[in-house]
């Protein structure tokens, strides 16, 4: 975790250099983004309730116009992901709850194309490669017997083993510019197939990122 704030802060400080404000004909940004994320096929029951969580993103990236309406923006930065999954079993009163909060953490490289579709709105799609850096299970067991006696159990697994290395995200979604520097968006994203066992069939992140970019 360390090395990863160490990274947002280089980020920063590297948005904050507005002495050079392209690179190779690329106008460098920043862009922080708020995932509303899910993990789906971690559960073996069908009735699990399976609910989405908020968590961070910040991307150093740039744009560069290939038409008067199509432009390339390649970039690079910390992506947070998640879920929590609720799983609830009970027995002759007895009833158990299990929850899972997952956190990964990936270096996201991201290549978008854009659409200008007026002055104010741009559509944007793409693809992105994330490096996994960490995948943590923290967990909730409670014990209900239904008669006044209750117990909890919680505690914190690490998940890289069980997690690919990489994961391949589709993105698609739309910004409006509130001026010429400043515009604030919402894409979809969908990824791949992260199961590194054989215990489930699929196991990918998807959901919402809502995002506001800033060129330098």
């Amino acid at each position: 975790m360390k090395k990863q704030i160490q990274f947002i802060f280089a980020l920063l400080f590297v948005s904050n250099i507005s002495a050079q404000t392209t690179i190779k004909g690329f106008e460098l940004g920043v862009q922080v983004a708020m995932n509303l994320s899910y993990v789906q096929g971690l559960t073996f029951y069908d009735d699990a309730e399976t609910n989405s969580v908020v968590r961070p993103g910040i991307f150093l990236f740039g744009t560069k116009d290939l038409s008067d309406e199509f432009y390339i923006k390649p970039g690079i930065g910390l992506n947070f992901k998640g879920g929590e999954v609720v799983e609830t079993d009970s027995d002759y009163g007895t009833e158990y709850t299990y929850t899972d909060r997952y956190k990964l953490s990936f270096l996201e490289v991201p290549v978008m194309v854009g659409y200008k579709a007026s002055d104010k709105i741009s559509l944007e799609t793409g693809l992105s490669l994330g490096l996994t850096l960490s995948a943590v299970d923290d967990y909730e067991s409670t014990y209900d017997d239904g008669e006044g006696y209750s117990d909890s159990e919680s505690g914190s697994e690490d998940l890289s083993n069980y997690i690919k290395g990489q994961e391949l995200g589709f993105h698609i979604g739309a910004k409006y510019f509130l001026n010429s520097k400043i515009a604030g968006g919402v894409r979809y994203f969908s990824g791949s197939d992260l199961n590194k066992s054989q215990l489930f069939s699929k196991v990918n992140l998807k959901g919402f990122a809502f995002f506001v970019e800033m060129k330098i």
